[in-house]
């Protein structure tokens, strides 16, 4: 991967993980930091990834809820639906994986995704679609590229494995996303 696109991701993804107000976050972080990479260890952008990643699982799945109690289209709901079991099924595999490889995962949102659940939260329920589905095509299109890059620098393998059945997951939620948002009758044009 190109370095310049490279150093401006790690320092969001730095700046993402400090914005994290989870006390269990901050422990694993600076647990994993003390250790060393090599085969079979995680590497350095996993120790910064892996707690981000949950912290935006969590989000997901609260995001999907309102969507899914609050949204018009029955195609909105259905993907908000659909957001919330696989999300749920995720983020218990990632926090089993993340304690297997010595790191505590994390229990809340960062600050930034908390605003965001809460704006969606007090949207009008005509709002909703258009809202929750540009958050998804955002929010996926970014995890897109940070679950390749942790990917490609993954040594470990078990972490790398489910890295790989992760970025096609991502990458269909993606997909997914921009097909509703096409589809969402009147505000079509306006996303």
């Amino acid at each position: 991967m190109n370095s310049r696109y490279l150093t401006p991701l790690f320092l969001f993804c730095l700046l993402q993980l400090a914005a994290c107000s989870s006390d269990k976050a901050d422990k694993a972080t600076n647990t994993a930091a003390g250790q060393k990479g090599g085969p079979g260890q995680l590497d350095h952008f996993a120790y910064f990834f892996m707690p981000l990643a949950g912290c935006a699982g969590i989000m997901e799945v609260e995001l999907g809820k309102i969507a899914a109690q609050r949204a018009t289209a029955p195609r909105v709901k259905a993907y908000a639906t659909q957001m919330v079991q696989q999300h749920t099924a995720i983020n218990d595999e990632y926090r089993t994986l993340m304690r297997r490889k010595g790191l505590v995962p994390p229990d809340t949102m960062m600050r930034e995704q908390r605003l965001k659940v809460d704006s969606l939260r007090n949207m009008s329920a005509a709002e909703v679609d258009q809202r929750y589905t540009t958050m998804m095509v955002n929010d996926h299109g970014m995890a897109v590229k940070l679950f390749g890059m942790a990917y490609d620098s993954a040594q470990d393998a078990e972490y790398r494995e489910w890295l790989g059945r992760m970025c096609q997951i991502v990458r269909e939620h993606h997909q997914h996303a921009l097909a509703l948002r096409g589809g969402t009758g009147h505000h079509q044009g306006s996303m």
